[in-house]
């Protein structure tokens, strides 16, 4: 039996309430790729000694798992974080993998999953990207802190 106990739809795009058209998508671009130029050039990136260390620990874990489990990842550090990347070619995930998931799940920042491009109909064997991505740094950009962890 299945019982929807919420749901919504959002329109996919919104008049701006004065009637006047907005920029246009070239125009957004320009001032959004502007916007990121500006916050990077002006990013200050402060170490977390004890995040640093924890980041060390999953990027221990997440290769023995990569090896034990056959998984598929990349592992990628920035300026200010440390991101796991894993390509899922089943989006089963049971007992040892389960847990490992699960754990990662609970210590990581951020968690984006998305398939891979062109999919369905893509010649890739994976289903998922799933990228888990956990701060090192604590980000000042004009003196302001980002606040990407507790």
């Amino acid at each position: 039996m299945k019982k929807t106990l919420y749901s919504i739809r959002h329109p996919e795009s919104r008049e701006p309430e004065n009637g006047a058209a907005g920029p246009g998508k070239g125009e957004l671009r320009a001032k959004f790729e502007k916007l990121l130029d500006d916050v990077e050039k002006n990013s200050v990136y402060i170490p977390v000694p004890e995040r640093i260390e924890r980041a060390e620990e999953l990027i221990s874990r997440a290769v023995a798992a990569a090896g034990d489990m056959e998984l598929d990842v990349d592992i990628e550090r920035y300026d200010d974080r440390v991101e796991l990347c894993f390509y899922d070619d089943a989006g089963v995930y049971c007992g040892e993998l389960r847990q490992f998931f699960g754990e990662i799940f609970l210590v990581c920042d951020n968690v984006m999953m998305y398939p891979p491009k062109n999919a369905p109909s893509s010649p890739s064997k994976f289903h998922w990207n799933i990228i888990f991505t956990y701060y090192t740094h604590r980000r000042l950009v004009s003196g302001k802190e980002i606040k990407n962890f507790e």
